[in-house]
């Protein structure tokens, strides 16, 4: 039975039915339908029922949605016969499918019952010989218009101050958390992604891709343990595996004890010890698993709804977005996947946008992703169906540009194409990526790829500065304090060395210690400087490497040496090359 049934049945009855056929679905009401809109007493009733149930956060089934009929208004349930009643709606429409729709028709058939209860009043009233006409028309405006505003779907038009207002008032709190030393976003426990990410914030969703059996579970189970030990409430939905399986792989990565050995291989006393330890961690976490095989998206969003409304929720993972249930409806197989697979993801964007928190959805990648020539970077069009996902994921094309550039830029001849490289290097820097922004300082800095342009350089790191980079910063002091391409400026240099140092750059530290030591010289200090340091590397030279009683070795000099060769960028884990003109 499909639409048509409707022309048989009011579509206030048909909605209803839907809504008790699939009860997750009344959470995508979202307003669109009030009880008001009900003519039928005990229709009325059974949304209310719904309405309360949902208010609360409880589950919504038959079951409780008659004991909520009962609760809320007894006598009018004992002669509808309660559970007749709603057994007799589901019996006479069945077809669950088209939700959207009956909504539609229960706002358009109550929307005409507007009008012509205002056109009837109203023309009563012109009827009256004193009737004053400009009131009059003003009244049918304002009926019109309060029917319009339900029409619209329930769209909310709010003014850009009040939501001005909104905004600063979310980021000065968080500013004021992460002067706290508080984590506003959910961190992955991946320190390289969640520098180039920040994190999970909320209202976003991230795609987490890969193809089978290459680890897109563990990852995500690493990065809800990530999250449960900062004390967020996690809740992981497991499409493909059951509650014992994803449970034993978080006790075999918190024990070290191999999954198979805790499912049949067995283990010995040590084991034993350490799964206990692990179990034991696990009981004082926030982290909550579902087992999805059979629900689809909107039974899913039922859960959420209600794990929020017991403030239980704080981040979610779904895995994964391809073994989601998706009803079947007419068409084409592929398009209708495309479709279906589009509107979920939508759907978690949605979710994670109304509740507040971060999504993070797992995605299969197409078998193309494997020809390529190793060793290679994902790029969006490697996931299934990644034309709904690219247009919905907030993180991922940032991402991919920069990838793209580091690995067309790579030592790598099968795949290193130095203009690719640069081009996509470019376009990540002018989207907002402080990382591109730093690396294509350099490459102006340095002039190996393309023309050396020291102006263009210092704008692109003064950007990256800008946004935080603590090496674009560490550079900034150092080209104020050398003078060089920039005039020097003690100041400029003292103030990005500090932001470049509270963000744990201990070069930048070293260099504000001996801000002292690093100003110009006179002519006859630097010569007496110069000969002392000459006579110092003779005496170094001349002192035997070792002796009959040990090794001799000026530790004081050596440290003093380690310090300028960290100072000056020399250090492999400075992430910087080492320029000849870039020396002090």
């Amino acid at each position: 039975m499909g639409l048509n049934a409707v022309q048989s049945y009011p579509a206030e009855r048909v909605l209803v039915a839907a809504l008790l056929g699939r009860p997750a679905s009344f959470h995508e009401l979202g307003g669109r339908v009030t009880e008001e809109m009900f003519t039928e007493p005990g229709l009325r009733l059974v949304f209310r029922a719904f309405a309360e149930l949902a208010s609360r956060g409880e589950r919504i089934d038959m079951a409780t949605v008659e004991a909520e009929m009962f609760r809320l208004d007894h006598r009018l349930y004992g002669e509808l016969n309660g559970v007749s009643f709603l057994s007799a709606m589901l019996q006479a429409v069945r077809n669950d499918s088209h939700i959207h729709e009956y909504v539609r028709l229960v706002q358009r058939e109550w929307m005409l019952r507007g009008c012509v209860a205002s056109l009837n009043k109203r023309g009563l009233e012109a009827q009256q010989p004193d009737v004053d006409v400009m009131k009059l028309l003003a009244g049918v405006t304002d009926d019109m218009d309060g029917l319009r505003e339900h029409a619209s779907g329930g769209v909310d038009v709010r003014m850009a101050a009040e939501v001005a207002r909104e905004v600063l008032a979310r980021s000065f709190r968080n500013q004021e958390a992460r002067e706290k030393g508080e984590h506003i976003q959910v961190r992955t426990g991946f320190d390289e992604l969640d520098d180039l990410t920040g994190g999970l914030y909320r209202g976003e969703l991230a795609v987490l891709s890969g193809r089978p059996s290459m680890g897109k579970t563990a990852v995500a189970l690493h990065m809800a343990l990530q999250a449960v030990r900062a004390g967020r409430n996690t809740l992981y939905f497991s499409i493909e595996m059951s509650e014992e399986e994803v449970t034993e792989r978080i006790l075999s990565m918190l024990s070290g004890v191999e999954a198979g050995k805790i499912r049949f291989k067995g283990t010995n006393r040590e084991g034993r010890a350490l799964l206990e330890k692990a179990a034991a961690e696990l009981a004082g976490l926030p982290l909550r698993i579902v087992y999805c095989g059979s629900l689809a998206i909107d039974e899913i969003r039922a859960v959420l709804m209600t794990r929020k409304a017991r403030r239980e929720l704080d981040i979610f993972f779904i895995d994964y977005l391809n073994l989601i249930h998706i009803p079947y409806t007419r068409g084409s197989r592929n398009e209708t996947t495309d479709l279906a697979l589009g509107d979920v993801v939508r759907k978690v964007k949605l979710m994670a946008v109304e509740l507040d928190v971060p999504a993070v959805l797992l995605a299969q990648m197409n078998r193309d992703s494997d020809r390529r020539l190793a060793p290679y970077l994902p790029i969006l069009s490697d996931l299934r169906n990644s034309g709904a996902i690219e247009q919905v994921a907030d993180q991922g094309h940032l991402v991919a540009q920069y990838s793209l550039a580091k690995l067309y830029l790579s030592d790598d001849l099968e795949v290193r194409d130095t203009r690719k490289g640069m081009n996509w290097l470019y376009t990540a820097a002018v989207n907002g990526s402080h990382y591109a922004m730093y690396r294509l300082a350099k490459e102006l800095f340095k002039g190996d790829l393309i023309k050396r342009n020291s102006d263009a350089a210092v704008e692109w790191f003064t950007r990256s500065a800008e946004r935080g980079n603590p090496y674009a910063q560490y550079m900034l002091g150092k080209l104020y304090l050398a003078g060089k391409e920039v005039p020097r400026d003690e100041e400029k240099a003292a103030y990005w060395l500090t932001q470049s140092a509270e963000q744990g750059n201990q070069y930048a530290q070293y260099l504000l210690n001996h801000l002292e030591e690093n100003r110009p010289p006179s002519a006859m200090l630097a010569v007496t400087r110069l000969l002392h340091h000459m006579s110092r590397i003779f005496r170094d030279n001349s002192v035997p490497k070792s002796r009959p009683g040990g090794i001799q070795i000026d530790r004081k000099r050596l440290k003093k040496l380690q310090e300028k060769r960290m100072a000056l960028g020399h250090n492999p884990n400075d992430h910087e090359e080492q320029w000849p003109d870039m020396t002090m």
